[in-house]
């Protein structure tokens, strides 16, 4: 794919999507739906069911988006034929408290032993049929499971049906798109970044594709087993080992350095922002909100404030400034993210919003006492977090600092995000892929997210 011309290409103006939200229901990852027609003119066809004490709520669709499109507008369409006829015919016989929907009857119905609304006499002219979806695939992945959600998008693992290497697929809904402020032109600077970029440390896009009859839009990224932030929710005190943040935190930087050089400032450097591949490689991700530099700026100068509030410097909450320097505040940012993953903690708070804003323009910095700190790592934390941007270590000054120049140690990775490790995450499209191919060799499946990354150039510093 020309990746070249991939941003020209894109064009988000799409026609207003319309869901109803009254045929969505959840049943998991896969779903099932009837198609009841009648076979007489005229006959009122009305269905009704009583709840019973185990009774579950099932529905097609919805945010999940198992079934397709045209599969809920064909049951809609099916519903409304039940009542069109209300007045013209007589009532069905009530439907008896033992064909609810119990959870063992939807369980056998997922076995496939039986239908999922019973006949309701043998006389009835209501034809119903059964269906279950079969794997989801289009343009050349198959879809496995939901393994990441925002304010206008979610994230699924697919597979490339050619390849069999593990990719990510940003599920963009143009309906909630247009909701969010500024979403239709975030997601444009987005896509324009990330075809713009390429280094290891920051994550890589593949391909963008549409579907025109879905409003939606397919965003192709490369494999990343999930987010720092994940990492310290479900580590011991909400804080990774000295090796591991050492480890995360170089990453940060040289992906950093990288994204300055070419004239971006990401304006939005977090925990959750910061995505680990399977190799415990760190990638910056999410240019929502960054912001490109003109080529003819003499400077790094930002008028534009965004960001996260706990993770902004100083000179923008205070607001004393028309203008800021862009790699200045993203290295606040990192120092904010350094000071967390060390400790779980956050240098500064506030109850309310404008508590924490004073408390970072004003309030002095204190060292964590909840771990122990080596001394040049204090060093750089106070480097990072100084208040006057002008004063405040650049990016040189932390490449020269003796804690982030050691060399990388091995470490036990201090949570995984998954039972089965890193390299053996489970496999959501493994199912699809069985259904689809045969059952395929999970040796097979390629967990290496950059296929063409010379061998060697990973050192293997992670021990399990």
């Amino acid at each position: 794919m020309d990746m070249g011309v991939l941003a020209p290409a894109i064009d988000l103006q799409i026609a207003e999507e319309v869901i109803d939200e009254e045929s969505q229901v959840n049943v998991g990852p896969s779903s099932q739906y009837v198609e009841v027609r009648s076979e007489v003119p005229g006959d009122r066809l009305q269905a009704r069911s009583q709840s019973s004490s185990n009774q579950l709520k099932l529905s097609v669709g919805g945010e999940e988006d198992s079934p397709e499109e045209d599969d809920i507008n064909q049951l809609r369409q099916s519903m409304h034929m039940w009542h069109l006829h209300e007045q013209e015919s007589e009532e069905f016989a009530e439907i008896g408290d033992d064909v609810g929907l119990s959870a063992e009857r939807v369980q056998s119905i997922i076995a496939g032993q039986g239908l999922l609304f019973p006949p309701l006499h043998e006389g009835s002219f209501v034809e119903e049929v059964f269906s279950e979806k079969g794997p989801k695939s289009h343009n050349g992945y198959l879809f496995g499971a939901k393994i990441g959600e925002g304010s206008y998008a979610k994230v699924k693992e697919v597979v490339d049906e050619t390849t069999l290497v593990r990719r990510a697929v940003k599920i963009i809904k143009h309906s909630r798109l247009r909701k969010i402020q500024n979403g239709q032109e975030n997601v444009e600077r987005e896509l324009r970044i990330l075809n713009k970029v390429k280094h290891e440390n920051v994550i890589r896009l593949i391909e963008v594709f549409r579907r025109e009859q879905k409003n939606k839009l397919y965003v192709v990224l490369e494999f990343c087993m999930g987010s720092v932030q994940q990492l310290l929710d479900a580590a011991h005190e909400n804080r990774l080992s000295d090796a591991e943040t050492h480890r995360y935190f170089v990453d940060l930087i040289k992906g950093l350095e990288y994204l300055h050089s070419v004239g971006i400032v990401h304006k939005d450097i977090k925990p959750a922002n910061l995505l680990v591949s399977l190799d415990y490689t760190l990638k910056i991700s999410d240019f929502g909100v960054a912001e490109e530099l003109s080529q003819f700026q003499k400077d790094d100068s930002c008028q534009v404030v965004q960001g996260t509030p706990k993770f902004q410097a100083p000179e923008l909450v205070s607001g004393n400034t028309e203008s800021y320097s862009g790699f200045a505040s993203d290295l606040w940012s990192c120092g904010v993210t350094l000071y967390n993953m060390i400790s779980g903690l956050y240098p500064f708070e506030g109850a309310v919003i404008m508590r924490l804003f004073d408390n970072i323009a004003h309030a002095d910095l204190v060292m964590p006492t909840n771990v122990e700190l080596h001394p040049d790592l204090v060093i750089l934390l106070k480097g990072l977090l100084n208040k006057e941007a002008k004063k405040r270590f650049t990016i040189e000054c932390v490449k020269h600092n003796a804690w982030h120049a050691r060399p990388r140690a091995k470490f036990s990775p201090s949570s995984q995000l998954s039972k089965r490790g890193s390299v053996q995450r489970p496999l959501t499209v493994y199912p699809a892929l069985e259904e689809r191919f045969g059952a395929i060799p999970l040796d097979r499946i390629v967990t290496e997210n950059d296929l063409d990354v010379p061998p060697g150039s990973h050192d293997d510093t992670v021990s399990h």
